[in-house]
């Protein structure tokens, strides 16, 4: 049985048969996890066969403390992380891993977004690569984002439909190393309310980095399912003291350079209906609780901030979120 197979399988048997199911997920190995320790004439390799990956585990040489470390995701959690520690103790050692694996993700009318977060922190910078979709175009490179020393932590979203066929998330894991590393990577599906899409931005992905700890994430807006009384809640990302979320009756945008802030997007709603602040979570998050609304009603939502990095002005704006009541 091949790995597609084996996915359909496998989320038939977790799935109830309903006209909406939760997302749940198989990780699976494409070819076996394996880890490399050469030294001088000396070469030693740790391997874990491929196939599914259904408990935690990991792949590893103990003489020189190299490993690669999974955690698959549950009835309840459809993300997967690895760790890759790397302590190669002779004077001339390296260290490789070689990981290709995907994330399968299986449900019905259920739509939400993936979050990637990465995390290098060794004097290498590996090389950790994402493609949500497995269709050849990479959400998530560490050598696109221009990874350098460390620590380098990336933050980065991707919306995603899951809707009968099982949706492929793609993660490789691959580099040499001459000095202590470690690198993560985590994978988490994120559903959204029901009644809202996510309908893009002209700009992919729209990054913004906080110079000296190298570290980077992306303007993006979340629909997420609401708390207590509340319908959903708006959840932003982005950068600065100032900020807003905006709110339209339609989606047609400014071209991009109308405002002119900064090298980051700006393709503002056309014409904003209301703005409001929401509530501030601090280090670049912000929340906007919607109560019941009348049924009928049509929003396009995006979220706007504002402040200054290294002396320049930043402004950048989310993808659009349409919700419909």
């Amino acid at each position: 049985m091949d790995h597609r197979s084996l996915v359909v399988a496998f989320s038939f048997l977790l799935s109830p048969l309903t006209a909406q199911t939760a997302v749940t997920a198989l990780l699976v190995a494409n070819t076996p996890i394996v880890v490399t320790l050469i030294d001088g004439s000396s070469t030693v390799t740790a391997s874990q066969p491929a196939g599914a990956l259904l408990q935690v585990g990991s792949v590893e040489i103990p003489t020189d403390v190299i490993r690669v470390h999974w955690t698959p995701p549950t009835a309840s959690d459809p993300s997967c992380r690895f760790d890759y520690y790397s302590f190669p103790l002779g004077y001339h050692a390296s260290t490789d891993v070689d990981l290709d694996c995907t994330l399968w993700l299986s449900g019905t009318n259920t739509n939400g977004h993936v979050q990637l977060d990465m995390l290098n922190a060794g004097d290498f910078p590996g090389h950790l690569i994402v493609d949500v979709l497995d269709d050849g175009v990479i959400e998530a490179d560490s050598y696109a984002l221009q990874w350098s020393y460390a620590p380098f932590t990336a933050s980065l979203h991707a919306p995603v439909v899951v809707n009968g066929a099982p949706v492929p998330i793609r993660i490789r894991m691959q580099g040499m190393t001459l000095a202590p590393e470690w690198r993560s990577i985590q994978v988490r599906f994120v559903p959204w309310a029901a009644g809202t899409e996510d309908i893009g931005s002209s700009c992919t992905p729209n990054l913004i980095g906080y110079l000296g700890s190298q570290d980077v994430q992306d303007y993006y807006l979340a629909a997420l399912p609401g708390m207590g009384g509340e319908a959903l809640r708006f959840a932003a990302e982005g950068y600065g003291t100032l900020a807003t979320f905006v709110v339209s009756l339609g989606p047609t945008r400014l071209p991009r350079g109308t405002i002119g802030l900064g090298p980051w997007c700006d393709d503002l709603l056309a014409v904003p209906l209301l703005d409001g602040p929401g509530i501030s979570l601090g280090g670049g998050q912000w929340i906007l609780p919607v109560p019941p609304l009348p049924g009928g009603l049509q929003f396009y939502v995006q979220h706007v901030s504002l402040g200054s990095w290294s002396g320049y002005v930043r402004f950048g704006i989310t993808n659009v979120v349409r919700y419909q009541t």
